[in-house]
């Protein structure tokens, strides 16, 4: 039988345990769900992954990570255990948080935070609006205008450290299959040489107003933090994932060489130091994509530098609309 959390009037940010009251700005009701229950059957989740569960409750937007026990298993019988999926929830607050605090940049204000029998929630304010992406190409060049100037506000953001604000370091999505590979202990730059990058900017994360065109929201900061400029691609751009289509270079190689490059161990053993961090990043085609229409999948003997996989994508479809102005 699912419990429920009662979240009671206040401005204050909060990270509390399960068993403590958690204060929001309105009388809201989260529930805290027992193991394997059908997510048809719990109030207010909208969608489900092999990662996190999604919930659309009033005026608030949760997101959770999985519990052990909810786990996915593939038809090989291993087990799907998501990457950092309490700390990639955790960067995503912390940058939210930042960026309220230190730009103009429209993103959704954090309510709250905390953990409950090993999942993690995150809980942010609803925002109205609609999916770039569902707009018209002309719209959507309307919108890229106010992008790229968000962009040029993050870039002026900088650190000598790599990572989120908190230091935790997220590695892009784009790298997923590498991340348990890497080794994330990491040096810092003599000067100020990373900028903040949201690495994950898609049109799937701009929420727009339809009939304004303004920017109501920029969601999904979990892979965000301070890296190098290249990092951080122009997907929206186009329809589709945050990771090369086939036509489009993979840079894959180039970020697992900084990463390789700028660990403490390595940087001990490379008198030249490490890789330079100041250039741009790589071309995002721009082109009208079938939304509905699978990617044609490569051939098993594709050549790819360093080891590197097939960037391949089952299929593309359209995502839920409205993700935070579900009614």
């Amino acid at each position: 039988m699912a419990r429920i959390h009662t979240l009671r009037s206040s401005t204050v940010p909060c990270s509390e345990t399960a068993t403590t009251p958690v204060n929001i700005t309105t009388t809201t009701q989260v529930p805290v769900l027992s193991d394997r229950q059908p997510v048809s059957r719990e109030k207010g989740c909208w969608a489900a992954t092999s990662e996190r569960k999604y919930y659309s409750l009033g005026n608030v937007h949760v997101k959770r990570s999985l519990r052990p026990s909810e786990f996915h298993v593939r038809h090989s019988g291993d087990l799907v255990v998501p990457h950092q999926g309490k700390e990639r929830l955790q960067n995503d607050a912390a940058c939210l948080r930042f960026i309220r605090s230190a730009t103009n940049i429209p993103v959704p204000a954090v309510i709250c935070e905390f953990e409950d029998q090993e999942a993690y929630y995150l809980i942010t304010e609803h925002v109205e609006g609609i999916c770039m992406g569902d707009l018209s190409e002309e719209k959507r060049r309307v919108v890229e205008v106010e992008l790229e100037q968000h962009r040029k506000t993050l870039w002026s953001l900088k650190s000598k450290r790599i990572g989120g604000p908190t230091g935790l370091v997220i590695t892009p999505h784009r790298l997923y299959c590498y991340a348990d590979t890497l080794d994330l202990d990491l040096q810092d730059a003599s000067e100020e040489d990373f900028v903040f990058c949201h690495n994950d900017c898609s049109q799937a994360n701009i929420i727009v107003d339809p009939d304004t065109l303004k920017i109501n929201a920029i969601l999904d900061w979990e892979y965000a933090g301070f890296y190098p400029r290249y990092f951080d691609r122009p997907w929206y751009k186009r329809w589709g994932p945050a990771g090369a289509l086939p036509s489009e270079e993979d840079d894959r190689p180039r970020l697992l060489a900084f990463f390789r490059t700028w660990t403490k161990k390595s940087n001990k053993q490379n008198t030249a130091g490490p890789a330079p961090v100041d250039s741009d990043p790589a071309h995002v085609c721009r082109f009208k994509w079938a939304r509905s229409r699978p990617l044609q999948k490569g051939k098993a003997g594709d050549d790819k530098p360093d080891g590197i996989k097939p960037n391949f994508s089952p299929g593309l479809t359209r995502p839920i609309k409205n993700v935070h102005g579900r009614s």
